[in-house]
C-alpha cells in the first residue's frame, strides 16, 4: 500500500453508525485482503495479479472496538465489493461515509446481493462475530478475494424475489449496489394469488363421479335392477326395506326364495294412490300438514320441545290420566300412584317462565287446541300449591318405609347391648380370663386384679401354654367344664342378638332419625301453606292431611325419645365396662361389638368335643355295622352245620 495507509482514523471514525447502515461502502473503500495461507471458503481460487503483496507489518490488525461496543454488523455488511475493490485504498480511505450514507432501506425493500455475494468472507474481516463478541467498527472489515459465486452454506442465504425487485435509493443521494436478476421462486412458493382470486383447484377436483356411482344395486359391479321403474302420480308413504337385487339368472349357484316369488296383479297402481296418497296429518308437534292444504288438521299449541318433551312424555306415560290424578292429588289417594312416578313429575314440573307463557296462551285463545304434554299440565295446574302437594304426598309415600328402617337399626342396637348386659354367659368368660390372669401374675404387681380392661379378651391367643394351646382354648375347655355338652348351642342362642347386629352404629341411626324429623318438619310446614292457599275452596286435601300428620307426629316424638334413650344406654354399657370415653369403642358402637363377637366367635370354635362312649356300650344297645352283621351270620352257619350233616347220614 501506498504512504499514509496505516494512518490512524480521525477523531470520531471509531464510533459506530446509527442503527440499520445497511449501506455497502463505495468501490474502493475496503481494507486489502487478508493475509496469505487463511483457511477460508472458497479461498483456494487464485487472486488476481498483484493481489499477493504483503501488506506492510500491522497493516491487517484491525483496530480495538470502542468501550462496551456491542452493536452486532448491520445487515449487508458481508455483501463482497465489486472487482477491483482489492486495490489498496488511498490516503484516508478510512474516513467514514458522508451523512446519511448509513440510512436503512425503506421497509419491504428487498435488494438482491451483488456477484460474488455467496463467497463466504474471510475470518477477521466480514464474518458476523459470534454472539456476544464485540463487533469491528464500521469500514475496518476486510474484503473476501473476488471469484465465482461459492453457494453459502444452509441457512446464509435468502433467494431473492422473482425478477430482483429493485430497492429504492436510501436518502441522501447515495446509489444502492447494482442488483442482479432474481431467482424463480421454488416450486410452490409463488407470489400469492391477485385479490379476489382464489388458488387454482387440486388435481383431480371437480371431476365428474365415476360410473355406476349413485345407480342402485348393490355398489360397483353389483347386480342391477332389472324391472320397470315405477312412477306414480301422487306421492305415496314410503316402505322403509332394505331391498334385495338378484344377479342374473344363471350367475349365482344359490337359491333363494326370491327366484320364484313375483308381483300380483290383485295389487294396482290406482289403488295404492288411493289408499296410501301422503297426504297431510296431524302432527302433534305443531308442524301442522303442507302450507295452503284443505286437509291439513288443525295446528295443537307447545310451549315444550326438544328433549324436554320426550322427558315429559316418558313420565306421562306412567301417570295416570290428568283428571284422575288430580282427583287423587287432592285426596292423596295412592291407588295407581308410586313414589317413584311423584319423583319423576316433580322432577319435569313446569317452569315459572313455562308456566307464565302457558297463562299468557291460555288467557289470549282459551279454546285453543294443545298438545297433550300441555294439556296434561293445563289440567295440573288448575289445582293450588301443585309442587307442595307433591312433595307432601312423597314423605306420605316414604314415611313406612324410613320408620320400618329407623326401628330396624335401633331394635338391632338395642338386642346387642341387651346381651352385652345380661348374658350369663359373657360373666362364665370373663371370670375364667380374670382366674387366668391372675394365676399367671401371682406375686407380681400386676396380681391379685378385681377386673381388667376389656381389650384383653382380643389378644388371648397370645397366651401359650406348654402344649401350644393359646388362652382361648383353655377358657374354651373350661367353659365346657361349667356348662357341660349344650354349650354350643347355648353360646349360638345367648350371643345371637350381638353376632346378628355385630356391624350397626349408632351413628348410622342418628343420620336416619336427624332426615326422618327434618322431613317431618318440612312437610309440616308444607301442609299449612296448602291450607292456608284452600281457604274457601272445595278441596277434600286439609280433612285428609290433618288426621295424617298428626299420626306421624306421634310416632315422629317415639322415635326420637327412642333414640335419645338408646345413646344413654350406650353411655351405660361402656360405663359397665370401664371403657374411657375417649377410647373408640366409647364412639363408634361397630367397634364396641366386633370385639365382643370376635372373642365368642374363637371360643365357640375352640370349645373341645365331646368324648367317644365306650365299646360295651354300643354291644349293649347300640346299632350293630354291616360288617359286624356278616360276621354274626357266619359264625351261625358254622354252628348249625354239623347237625345237618348228622341228620342227613341216619
Amino acid at each position: 500500500p501506498p504512504p499514509g495507509a496505516n494512518i490512524p482514523p480521525p477523531p470520531g471514525a471509531n464510533i459506530p453508525p446509527p442503527p440499520g447502515s445497511n449501506i455497502p461502502p463505495p468501490p474502493g473503500a475496503n481494507i486489502p485482503p487478508p493475509p496469505p495461507g487463511a483457511n477460508i471458503p472458497g479461498s483456494n481460487i487464485p487472486p488476481p495479479p498483484g493481489a499477493n503483496i504483503p501488506p506492510p507489518p500491522g497493516a491487517n490488525i484491525p483496530p480495538p472496538p470502542p468501550p462496551g461496543a456491542k452493536i452486532p454488523p448491520p445487515p449487508g455488511a458481508n455483501i463482497p465489493p465489486p472487482p477491483g475493490a482489492n486495490i489498496p485504498p488511498p490516503p484516508g480511505a478510512n474516513i467514514p461515509p458522508p451523512p446519511g450514507a448509513n440510512i436503512p432501506p425503506p421497509p419491504g425493500a428487498r435488494i438482491p446481493p451483488p456477484p460474488g455475494a455467496s463467497i463466504p468472507p474471510p475470518p477477521r474481516g466480514n464474518v458476523p462475530p459470534p454472539p456476544g463478541s464485540i463487533p469491528p467498527p464500521p469500514g475496518r472489515s476486510i474484503p473476501p478475494p473476488p471469484g465465482p459465486g461459492i453457494p453459502p452454506p444452509p441457512g446464509r442465504g435468502v433467494p431473492p424475489p422473482p425478477g430482483g425487485i429493485p430497492r429504492p435509493p436510501p436518502p441522501g443521494g447515495i446509489p444502492a449496489a447494482p442488483g442482479r436478476p432474481g431467482m424463480p421462486p421454488p416450486p410452490g412458493r409463488g407470489p400469492p394469488p391477485l385479490p379476489g382470486r382464489g388458488p387454482p383447484p387440486l388435481p383431480g377436483r371437480g371431476l365428474p363421479r365415476l360410473p355406476g356411482r349413485g345407480l342402485p344395486g348393490r355398489g360397483f359391479g353389483g347386480p342391477q335392477p332389472t324391472k320397470p321403474k315405477i312412477t306414480m302420480s301422487k306421492k305415496v308413504k314410503p316402505m322403509h326395506w332394505n331391498r334385495i337385487i338378484l344377479p342374473p339368472k344363471g350367475t349365482s349357484s344359490t337359491p333363494t326364495i326370491w327366484d320364484n316369488i313375483k308381483e300380483v296383479d290383485v295389487v294396482t297402481k290406482e289403488e295404492i294412490e288411493e289408499l296410501f296418497e301422503a297426504r297431510p296429518t296431524r302432527n302433534i308437534g305443531g308442524g301442522g300438514g303442507a302450507a295452503g292444504s284443505a286437509t291439513a288438521a288443525p295446528t295443537k299449541k307447545k310451549i315444550f320441545s326438544g328433549a324436554r318433551t320426550q322427558n315429559i312424555a316418558v313420565v306421562l306415560a306412567k301417570m295416570l290420566p290428568a283428571k284422575r290424578f288430580t282427583d287423587a292429588l287432592k285426596k292423596l289417594d295412592d291407588k295407581g300412584v308410586s313414589k317413584e312416578s311423584l319423583v319423576g313429575l316433580s322432577k319435569i314440573w313446569i317452569t315459572p317462565e313455562e308456566k307464565m307463557e302457558l297463562d299468557n296462551e291460555l288467557k289470549n285463545d282459551p279454546d285453543a287446541k294443545w298438545d297433550k304434554q300441555e294439556e296434561y299440565f293445563i289440567e295440573l295446574v288448575k289445582v293450588p300449591q301443585v309442587k307442595n302437594r307433591l312433595a307432601i304426598w312423597q314423605f306420605k309415600l316414604d314415611v313406612s318405609e324410613q320408620l320400618e328402617f329407623i326401628y330396624k337399626l335401633l331394635n338391632g342396637i338395642k338386642a346387642a347391648f341387651m346381651v352385652l348386659k345380661t348374658s350369663s354367659l359373657l360373666k362364665d368368660l370373663l371370670s375364667i380370663v380374670l382366674t387366668l390372669g391372675n394365676y399367671l401374675n401371682g406375686g407380681t404387681a400386676k396380681g391379685q386384679a378385681d377386673g381388667f380392661k376389656i381389650e384383653m379378651i382380643g389378644k388371648l391367643t397370645v397366651v401359650r401354654d406348654s402344649n401350644n394351646k393359646n388362652g382361648i382354648d383353655f377358657v374354651a375347655a373350661k367353659l365346657k367344664k361349667m356348662r357341660g355338652s349344650t354349650l354350643p348351642d347355648v353360646m349360638k342362642e345367648e350371643f345371637d342378638g350381638l353376632t346378628r347386629n355385630t356391624r350397626l352404629k349408632l351413628e348410622d341411626l342418628e343420620n336416619e332419625v336427624k332426615a326422618f324429623l327434618g322431613a317431618f318438619n318440612k312437610t309440616t310446614n308444607l301442609v299449612k301453606s296448602v291450607a292456608e292457599s284452600l281457604e274457601g275452596l272445595d278441596d277434600p286435601f286439609e280433612s285428609v292431611i290433618e288426621p295424617y300428620m298428626k299420626e306421624i307426629e306421634e310416632k315422629a316424638k317415639a322415635v326420637e325419645s327412642d333414640y335419645n334413650s338408646l345413646k344413654e344406654e350406650y353411655t351405660r354399657i361402656c360405663d359397665l365396662f370401664m371403657i374411657p370415653k375417649n377410647d373408640e369403642k366409647a364412639k363408634n358402637t361397630a367397634e364396641l361389638f366386633a370385639l365382643f363377637t370376635d372373642f365368642v366367635e374363637k371360643v365357640k370354635k375352640a370349645i373341645p368335643p365331646d368324648e367317644k362312649k365306650a365299646a360295651p356300650a354300643k354291644r349293649a344297645g347300640g346299632r350293630i355295622s354291616g360288617s359286624q352283621q356278616s360276621n354274626m351270620l357266619a359264625k351261625l352257619r358254622q354252628m348249625r352245620a354239623p347237625k345237618q350233616i348228622v341228620h342227613t347220614r341216619e
